[in-house]
């Protein structure tokens, strides 16, 4: 798993699937440890359905997964992004 650090997306997914495959052989020791650092991780990195599933794990979920249950933050205005784009996009055509 060290390896796909760099890879936010599927590090987190790993750490979900180590913790399902401890939970399956009964290795409950570091299954706590290892379900925070991922939930946590989702959370931050707003992977709302890898949330939802190690939050499965905590404890059996009777919904099935909604992108409703899990918002994404407001971004805000994003017109000085789209506009620097633009021009950026225009400058490379000319060139």
């Amino acid at each position: 798993m060290s390896n796909l650090r760099h890879i936010k997306y599927y590090y987190v997914e790993a750490l979900l699937l180590y913790a399902r495959c401890l939970l399956e052989n009964g290795k409950t020791d570091r299954v706590s440890e290892i379900v925070q650092k991922g939930l946590d991780l989702a959370c931050q990195h707003h992977y709302r359905f890898l949330r939802y599933q190690f939050e499965d794990l905590v404890e059996k979920k009777t919904e099935p997964y909604s992108s409703a249950t899990y918002p994404l933050p407001d971004v805000g205005d994003l017109s000085g992004h789209i506009q620097m784009l633009i021009k950026r996009t225009q400058r490379s055509k000319s060139v």
